[in-house]
Order: structure tokens, then sequence, then C-alpha cells
């Protein structure tokens, strides 16, 4: 139990630093400074969501078998997983991409660019919080629902 407690602080930590790279002002001409630093933390990220990912399948396998009634949320969830793996994969290249040009040319538009990323990186922080909450939230339900008197 401290295994997957001390796998899920390291995720949430790896979250915290991603979503602080997401909040980092971005100074007019250092799109590729702020690129270099995202590409970094992500690196650093990809590690923990790896290690996530396996422990939310553990996690949703395990709601289920509690609680059989839960089937629709653990399959909503699979989904909501899905969705956020393939964002992230879009994300890690948006963000290699980004540090391409801005290694290339340090124009406005880098900047620009480097800030819908900000923005898009930002939103997908906050999905992955809004997961491991809903995951966690459905397990404790599938442990301690009430399932009427029971003789």
């Amino acid at each position: 139990m401290s295994q997957i407690n001390g796998d899920h602080a390291r995720f949430r930590e790896a979250l915290d630093a991603l979503e602080g790279a997401a909040s980092e002002p971005i100074v007019p001409g250092e799109a590729g400074d702020w690129s270099a630093s995202a590409e970094t933390m992500g690196e650093a990220f990809d590690q923990a969501w790896s290690v996530y990912r396996t422990r939310m399948k553990d996690l949703l396998k395990q709601i289920q078998e509690n609680d059989l009634s839960l089937q629709p949320r653990v399959l909503e969830l699979r989904e909501d997983t899905r969705r956020l793996e393939s964002r992230w994969e879009e994300l890690k290249a948006r963000i290699s991409d980004a540090k391409e040009r801005s290694d290339r040319a340090g124009d406005q538009a880098e900047g620009e660019l480097a800030r819908q990323l900000q923005g898009d990186l930002s939103d997908w922080t906050v999905e992955a919080r809004e997961l491991d909450s809903a995951a966690t939230t459905w397990l404790i339900e599938s442990v301690y629902r009430e399932r009427g008197v029971v003789d």
C-alpha cells in the first residue's frame, strides 16, 4: 500500500512541477528558454505518468471488482484516461517542436505559440487532476457504498 501511495505522491509532485512550468511567465524573446524548461519538466513528468497509468489500470480493476454496478463509471474513467494519454503525447510533441522552432528563430510568433502551448498544458494538468480525483472518489464509493439491508 505504501508503494501505491509513494507512486501517487510522485505523480502529484510531478504534476505540480508540470503545472508550475505551464504557469511560468514567458518573457518576450525567451520562448526558447520556456520551451526548454517545459521539455525538461515534461520528460520528468513522463516517467511519473507512466507509473500512474499502471496504477490507474489497477485502481479501475479494483473499483469494478468491488462493485460491478460501477462498471459504467469505470468505462468512463478508462475513456478519460485514454483521451488524456493521447493529449499528453500530442503535447509532448508540440513542446519538442516549440523548442526546435525557438532554437532556429526567436521571433514574436514563437512567443505566441509558446503561450498557446502553455495554456493547453495548463488545461491538461487540470484535467489530469480531475481524473485522479474522480478515480479516487469512485474507489472509495466502491468500498463504502450503501447497498441496502443485507441479510
